[in-house]
């Protein structure tokens, strides 16, 4: 089967790499950069599995070919995977669709008659519309659950695939698919969950809720103990061993950031209407402002001359940087007036937040008496002044 995959991120890549062991597939991207890389069999972020696979494909002659050529990628294609960003817009406070659109209207040019599984996160609702608005008749909603930095081992071994159409015959088709795909990677079949196209939008959303929503919870959970002195960790261990509870993302921080969760449970909230009454998210937004607010309050609080943030990146083993908490937290204390230095590799820039970007380490521990992280590494062993994290188990 031809197969085409519009976007080289997380999930199109994961995706493109996971087909390509038994399908002739082709990911495209507009970004000149993503493309050489994958071409070179190397990953464009942070994934080492992704890059092994790659020169395993070669090897196999299952080669996963990327383009800067939508139409040609698209051409002839019997399945597209649609994996393109979809960032939220604070102005409308909803989905930025304008991509997927334009992605959509080129599939109804080149290829018609293909199975279209839209893996991007949008509004419940939003997949048919583009559907309806392009004449694709054909088209699921299958919403990934993959974590950056791990995003082909989960697609491998997802907890769950969730299928949404609502067309029969093109789940059950589906659905044969995706088993012949597993065993083509050696790997089991993973629970296949069967919906409608709303329902599965409304699933990927609030699974990522529920994710902020916990991040949140033991955030506020730290931020008591931090205020009365109390061994939060200890206070967490014996919430966690509770096994309705568990001992998943319990893990403080400064605050729940990365690509997904900051956008989507800000989209959910736009989704709910006057008929369906909510109060938790809402509370979960808020609460997430108020953990950076809170943490920046005892920062200063310490009287630092100078602060030093270590790394702006959402999580362990990730080269991303959007909508990291510290991010926010950097802008706060130059706002503030703190004299602040970040050290980020990944930063390009000279400033960030109205703070100067150094790529030593070293010069990070010379000028700064208070370091601040969101998660800790062995490089922070050699720090000799004061270091502010709240990460308990250094992982996230």
């Amino acid at each position: 089967m031809q197969i085409s995959v519009v976007g080289i991120g997380y999930v199109g890549l994961a995706t493109a790499t996971l087909w390509a062991a038994a399908h002739d597939v082709t990911i495209v991207d507009v970004i000149q950069s993503k493309v050489d890389s994958i071409n070179r069999q190397e990953s464009p972020f942070e994934d080492s599995l992704i890059t092994t696979r790659l020169s395993e494909l070669v090897a196999e002659e299952h080669p996963l070919k990327a383009s800067l050529n939508v139409a040609g990628a698209l051409e002839g294609a019997e399945m597209v995977f649609v994996a393109v960003p979809t960032n939220y817009d604070e102005k409308t406070k909803r989905f930025d669709m304008r991509i997927a659109g334009d992605v959509f209207a080129q599939i109804a040019h080149e290829c018609p008659d293909a199975y279209v599984v839209m893996r991007s996160t949008v509004q419940p609702g939003s997949t048919e519309e583009l559907a309806r608005t392009h004449g694709i008749e054909h088209v699921l909603y299958c919403p990934e659950f993959l974590r950056e930095g791990q995003s082909l081992a989960d697609c491998l071994r997802p907890s769950r695939i969730v299928v949404g159409t609502n067309e029969q015959a093109l789940s059950d088709r589906y659905c044969a698919l995706v088993k012949r795909i597993y065993e083509a990677n050696n790997e089991l079949v993973p629970p296949i969950l069967l919906c409608s196209i709303a329902e599965a939008e409304s699933a990927k959303l609030f699974a990522n809720a529920y994710l902020a929503t916990r991040v949140a919870f033991f955030n506020e959970l730290d931020s008591f103990a931090l205020q009365r002195g109390l061994n939060a960790s200890k206070i967490i261990r014996a919430v966690c061993l509770d096994e309705r509870i568990g001992t998943h993302y319990n893990n403080p921080s400064f605050g729940y950031g990365g690509y997904c969760l900051p956008k989507d449970t800000k989209a959910l909230l736009h989704v709910f209407d006057e008929d369906a009454p909510q109060d938790l998210i809402s509370a979960t937004v808020a609460a997430n402002e108020t953990r950076k607010k809170y943490l920046v309050e005892q920062v200063l609080s310490l009287n630092p001359k100078r602060v030093g943030v270590y790394r702006l990146v959402a999580k362990y083993g990730s080269d991303n940087l959007r909508n990291s908490a510290l991010r926010d937290i950097v802008s706060m204390l130059t706002n503030r007036g703190q004299d602040t230095i970040v050290y980020e590799p990944f930063l390009e820039q000279e400033e960030f937040g109205g703070a100067p970007v150094t790529h030593s380490l070293e010069q990070l521990f010379d000028e700064c008496d208070l370091v601040i992280a969101n998660r800790t590494s062995p490089e922070l062993d050699n720090y000799r002044g004061t270091l502010f994290t709240r990460d308990l188990y250094h992982r996230d």
